[in-house]
């Protein structure tokens, strides 16, 4: 982040709007200084960035006491802590820019603002408003603001790379109070400090929650534990003992479910003969209501056959009523033909009487027109006279304006020349007074290259001193460098004596621990024997793992073979099942085609009495009979009772559909007979597929029995446990075989450990001895080296000395000649300098002195030329304005002579009216004509149309006598009269068509349920005797005769078998109770070891989880989770020292800050300061002095602005307040070294101090200036 511009209106001190481009005021410096005087209001600068990019400031607190009262709710941000006293309103902006990681920049801008009440000073405080906007396309483009977007702090973060206000006060801007406070503080306080600053407070939640991990683990693995225990599984003999009984319970049941099966099946074949008994009762019924409702509705059928013979006529009078409606609007149509033409006629007249009209209007018209032709060219002569005299009177007024504008412009040209010659003028004078002015002008230019030798050799001897001084000054460094290259190697090898000491004493506990593992015994030996008996446990638990899964699988087999026992039982009895009900459909399709049979031989005598009957009725006299050949056919004449064709027909028709029915019937019995018996089939395969799985299952069972019996008697020989065994003692041995592999392991593990620990304790021994070796030889080398170098630094501080007594004889020569020319000045440049600019302004005023008095002679000859300029546009002004005045006469004259004709009105205005008149009334003449030839179209038309109407009711009158004829004929054939009387007779005999339509459907319907009800009973009686048949055949209904006992014997049979179906039905519910609790209680066995299987599983895993966190917790886990949160604070602490020191390095190399350790060698929150000028030893850093406390706290901040930015680049850095503690030698080496970090980063550093000195150390700066009453204005330092 960078910052560009920043904008201040009423912040505090800060009264009014304030705006600092620091782009171009700061001159692209990086280092530079907000600099003022105590209180002026320079932090308050820094209060409006945090504003603008937070809400927020570092400075105030959450409670604030004003005249001695607490102002509860007065936040960080609140107006009545940063607005100016007596302003209405406040604002704090800054523009920055952001660097992603692809190197492109983004400009934003953040704003903070507020206001009172209508902005008055006595108005109510308003909420705070903040807004980020974007630079996009040359524009601002606003991407949030607080009053619209509830949500607007993540854009804001977005904005700020994550920058959160607490990480923006630790990297940017470095508030020196608070690393004072961090110095001065005991352990309590700075690791409350160290907490807020790096923000570690975090850690204690995940301390805490380490030991609260464990506790919740540990109650995990007890709970599975208990509930282990409370758990009750049954024997392997209870469990065979109740798989038994279920066994025999099963096969009871499935033999009275196939003897109920039996009974169930008996009582519905007589169920249903007695419903067949019923239905045909019904059917019997229903035949003879059908009969009586024909005989009922009879009358009604004889007056349809009525309404048959009447149809034809019926017919001719509807086609003759339709004729005289169609003659009759014939007429109608004639008369409005005429009436129409009537209409044509009077239009055609009316309009051949507006086209006479219109033609005497247009003659009138034409004859107005001739009448005022010879006023009209007068007028127009008057009118062109007037068009004239105007056009001269506007060119004269137009020349008169044109010279009073070159009269005003000559005017302006002679004051202008005027001026000019003032201003040349009033320079000749001032130009005479800078060189009166000028002291020794004279001697200025002589003087000049004398200085400018002597200003040559001094700055020559300068350059001589400057090399001795840098000369000295990096040999002081190398022998400051040498000084603490020795401190460090003496530090080095003392910590490294420390530490081999240490180390001994680690390696001496690393032999001791590894000891103790072995249990006194040689560690290798011991290596050696644990790793042979952990082998010999893992082959054990791999034996009993397999003898569980041995166990398990027999069981399985078990189970297996009894659920195919009971499956194959099942499926017995549903092949036998399956294959009585293949009989049964058998039974009922030979049925179904003897029934079909009869239904064809009835069929075969319906057609040859069919074909019979239709011979009879077409037997005419004296021809012979086509079957016998006689003339004198003995049954001519159909006898009253014999059955016509139709009848025939009709139960022909009806013995057809019954004997589709019966076909349709037979093809789904055989397709469920193929159904029945392809289930025989498949159950017969299963049943056999079954047997083979059996004598699988059988094989496994022999194979998984012999490699028990091996594993068995490879257990028995180890006495792990004797025969027989079960399941639970097996997963006891193993539970046991496994802990002592853990313990075993685990001893194993830890010797090792202790082992490599020792190992690697002896090695690190070595290496720090043979370090000791290298860092005593370099605190020799170091101080022979120091030495040579302190000899050198003596050589060249004496020539340094020498050289500074010639500068200063230079200097004081050189200061005489520039009195002497009257030149006052710090340094021989800026005096050259001057002396060159001083001899440079006497030349050119001498030049510009020469330069203006031409220039006066010039403007001179200017004024005269515009005054004679002036005088000849005053005369010629004065020669338009009297022509002006003339042409004027004369265009009034020009309107009286136009106003005589017609009222002044224009000739042309006129003449156009007088045509337009003549144009419209021709234009009407002609609409006339054209109407009259419209009407006369239009009555001949209508002529057109009168004749045709005519011929049409001609046409029509013909159709209705030729109509009536026809109909007269048709009710002659019904012996009915003609005309009139004959149309009333035809409508009585006629039917309405509503009760023709009722009657026809009535006489159908009855046919049809004539039909139904012959066709139900038929098949009734048949399903009634095929069920009676089947009875008997079975040898149950040997008693059935068909009569009315036939019920009686049925009702008895259904009663006697219900009877004992429900003797079988309680012994079965009996047997299925007992199997169901059977079964429950070996499916509760079966759950119970599935679940203890799982809790056992779910206990190593929580065994394992345990045994994790109880790991973490001894680490860090403590109920107050204050342990973690200090290890991460020593070693935040460790990495800000180490970041502190190289700062530290280049501000003051003399110090050096040493983190203190502990016994138990962990670091601790407490630091020490090592003086390489001391006697060796670290000092508290309450010793400090103001400034080198300023200089350690400095390196601080930056050190832990250096860790805060590890994750992201940080590009300014602003440092409030401090260095008024400094003095100036070290000032001047704290911002040299500020400086290099500013060039080495390129960031923007800006410092806030009131010291004097910084500000000739730094150009770039930004002052605060009080203004007075507490108020101050903030501006860029002018610089060069």
């Amino acid at each position: 982040m960078r910052f560009h511009a920043i904008t201040a209106e009423n912040l505090n001190s800060l009264y009014g709007r304030h705006e600092l481009d620091l782009d171009t005021g700061l001159g692209g410096a990086g280092l530079f200084l907000i600099q003022g005087p105590t209180g002026a209001g320079k932090s308050t600068l820094l209060d409006a960035i945090c504003l603008a990019l937070y809400g927020a400031t570092p400075r105030l607190t959450g409670k604030v006491v004003r005249d001695g009262v607490l102002l509860d709710g007065v936040s960080e941000s609140s107006p009545e802590l940063t607005m100016s006293r007596g302003a209405g309103k406040a604002l704090a902006e800054v523009v920055f820019t952001v660097s992603s990681q692809e190197g492109e920049r983004t400009k934003y801008r953040a704003a903070w603002s507020v206001h009172r009440a209508r902005q008055k000073a006595e108005g109510d405080f308003q909420s705070a408003v903040r807004r980020l906007e974007r630079w996009e396309n040359d524009r601002w483009v606003l991407l949030v603001e607080s009053s619209k977007n509830k949500d607007f702090a993540p854009l804001f973060a977005e904005a700020l790379e994550g920058l959160s206000f607490e990480d923006f006060q630790r990297t940017t801007l470095l508030a020196q109070f608070a690393f004072r406070q961090f110095l001065d503080a005991d352990k309590t306080a700075r690791a409350n400090l160290l907490e807020r600053m790096t923000a570690s407070g975090r850690f204690r939640e995940l301390g805490r929650s380490a030991a609260e991990q464990q506790r919740v683990a540990r109650s995990a693995v007890e709970a599975v534990e208990a509930e282990l225990a409370g758990r009750r599984l049954l024997t392997a003999d209870e469990r065979s003992e109740r798989q038994n009984a279920l066994a025999t319970a099963l096969s009871a049941a499935s033999s009275l479910r196939q003897q109920q099966e039996g009974l169930q099946g008996r009582e519905t074949a007589w169920s249903h003969y007695l419903q067949r008994r019923g239905a045909t009762r019904a059917a019997r019924t229903s035949s003879h209501s059908a009969e009586e409702r024909a005989r009922t509705h009879q009358p009604e059928l004889d007056a349809l056959a009525l309404d048959d013979g009447a149809r034809p006529a019926a017919r001719a009078l509807a086609v003759w009523q339709s004729a005289r409606t169609v003659a009759q609007k014939a007429m109608e149509g004639l008369e409005g033909a005429t009436l129409a033409r009537q209409r044509a006629q009077g239009a055609h007249d009316a309009a051949r009487q507006r086209a006479a009209e219109t033609d005497a209007q247009r003659l009138a018209s034409n004859a107005r027109l001739s009448a005022a032709e010879p006023t009209l060219a007068l007028a127009t002569d008057a009118w062109q006279a007037l068009a004239a005299r105007t056009a001269a009177a506007s060119t004269a007024e137009l020349e008169e304006k044109a010279r009073r504008d070159a009269l005003a412009r000559a005017q302006t040209a002679l004051t202008t020349a005027e001026r000019a010659l003032a201003e040349v003028t009033s320079q000749r004078d001032d130009v005479a007074r800078r060189l009166d002015a000028i002291p020794a002008r004279d001697r200025v230019a002589s003087e000049v290259g004398r200085i400018e030798d002597q200003v040559v050799r001094l700055k020559a001897d300068e350059a001589l001193g400057d090399a001795r001084r840098r000369d000295s000054s990096k040999a002081a460094d190398g022998l400051a460098e040498l000084t603490q290259a020795l401190a460090k190697a003496n530090d080095a090898a003392s910590t490294t004596t420390h530490a081999v000491a240490s180390q001994r004493i680690s390696v001496d506990r690393a032999k001791t621990a590894l000891v103790a593992a072995a249990g006194g015994a040689e560690p290798d030996h011991a290596l050696t024997a644990y790793g042979a008996r952990r082998d010999g446990l893992a082959a054990r638990v791999r034996l009993l793992e397999d003898l569980e899964g041995l166990l398990t699988e027999q069981t399985r087999l078990d189970a297996s073979a009894r659920v195919q026992l009971d499956a194959t039982a099942g499926m017995v009895a549903e092949l036998d099942r399956a294959k009585a009900a293949a009989a049964e459909q058998d039974r009922e399709l030979r049925g179904l085609t003897e029934h079909l049979a009869t239904v064809d031989a009835l069929l075969l005598v319906l057609g040859k009495s069919l074909h019979l009957v239709e011979l009879r009725d077409v037997l005419q006299d004296e021809h012979p009979c086509p079957l016998c050949g006689s003339g004198d056919h003995p049954f001519r004449e159909r006898p009253e009772t014999a059955p016509d064709a139709s009848e025939y027909r009709r139960q022909q028709a009806d013995q057809e559909a019954k004997r589709a029915t019966l076909e349709a019937e037979r093809t789904r019995r055989g397709t469920a007979r193929d159904d029945a018996y392809g289930r025989v089939a498949s159950l017969t395969a299963s049943l056999e597929a079954e047997a083979r799985v059996k004598a699988e299952r059988d094989a496994q069972r022999i194979a998984c029995e012999s490699r028990l019996d091996g594993v068995l008697t490879t257990l028995e020989a180890a006495a792990v446990f004797e025969r027989p065994v079960t399941s639970e003692v097996v997963t006891l041995a193993r539970e046991r075989a496994h802990r002592e592999t853990t313990a075993v392991t685990a001893q194993l593990a830890a010797l090792s450990e202790a082992s490599k620990a020792h190992r690697s304790a002896e090695e690190l021994l070595r290496e720090l001895e043979r370090t000791l070796a290298a860092r005593r030889e370099a605190v020799v080398k170091a101080e022979g080296e120091q030495q040579v170098q302190s000899s050198k630094l003596t050589s060249l501080t004496e020539d340094r000395v020498a050289l500074e007594d010639r500068l200063g004889a230079q200097r004081l020569a050189l200061r005489k000649s520039l009195d002497d020319v009257g030149i006052d000045a710090a340094s021989p440049d800026v005096a050259l300098v001057l002396l060159r600019e001083r001899a440079r302004a006497v030349e050119s005023a001498d030049a510009e002195r020469v330069r203006l008095d031409a220039l006066w002679q010039t403007r001179h000859t200017d004024v005269a030329t515009a005054q004679e300029r002036a005088a000849a546009a005053g005369l010629e002004a004065a020669r338009t304005a009297a022509a002006h005045v003339a042409a004027t006469a004369a265009l009034d004259h020009a309107r009286a002579e136009s106003a005589r004709y017609f009222d002044g009105e224009d000739p042309a205005a006129v003449r156009n009216r007088l045509q337009e008149a003549l144009r419209a009334a021709t234009a009407a003449h002609e609409a006339a004509q054209k109407a009259e030839t419209a009407s006369g179209a239009a009555h001949a038309a209508t002529m057109a149309t009168h004749d045709e109407r005519q011929r049409a009711l001609a046409e029509a009158e013909s159709a209705a006598t030729a109509t009536q004829s026809d109909f007269n004929a048709q009710a002659g054939l019904l012996g009915l009269p003609g005309g009139a009387h004959g149309e009333a007779a035809v409508a009585l005999r006629c039917l309405p068509d509503a009760r023709r339509e009722a009657l026809v459907a009535l006489n159908q319907r009855l046919q049809r349920e004539g039909v139904a009800a012959a066709s139900a009973l038929a098949e009734a009686e048949r399903a009634e005797n095929d069920l009676r048949t089947a009875l008997r055949e079975d040898g149950h209904g040997t008693s059935l005769d068909g009569d009315d006992g036939d019920d009686d014997v049925a009702r008895s049979a259904v009663a006697a078998l219900a009877l004992e179906r429900a003797g079988l039905d309680g012994e079965r519910s009996r047997l299925d109770q007992e199997a169901g609790a059977l079964r429950g209680e070996l499916s509760q066995d079966d759950a119970g070891r599935d679940e203890r299987v799982a809790l056992e599983a779910r206990r190593l895993v929580l065994e394992e989880d345990r045994l994790h966190w109880t790991a973490i917790a001894e680490l860090i886990g403590t109920n107050n989770g204050q342990a973690f949160v200090e290890i991460v604070q020593a070693l935040n602490l460790s990495s800000v020292i180490a970041r502190a020191n190289d700062r530290l390095a280049r501000f003051m190399p003399r110090y050096r800050l040493e983190q203190v350790i502990g016994e138990d060698h962990a670091p601790r929150l407490d630091f020490r300061v090592g003086d390489a000028c001391g006697q060796g030893l670290p000092r508290p850093v309450k010793s400090l002095s103001g400034g080198e406390s300023f200089i350690v706290s400095l390196a601080l901040a930056l050190g832990l602005a250096d860790l805060r930015s590890s994750r992201l680049r940080i590009e300014t850095l602003l440092i409030d307040e401090g260095f008024g503690s400094l003095d100036n030698d070290t000032l001047q080496h704290v911002l040299g070294a500020l400086t290099a970090l500013q060039e080495a980063s390129g960031a923007q550093i800006g410092l806030i101090s009131h010291v004097e000195a910084m500000r000739e150390a730094i150009p770039a700066q930004i002052r605060v200036i009080p203004s007075g009453e507490g108020r101050s204005k903030a501006e860029f330092a002018p610089r060069g």
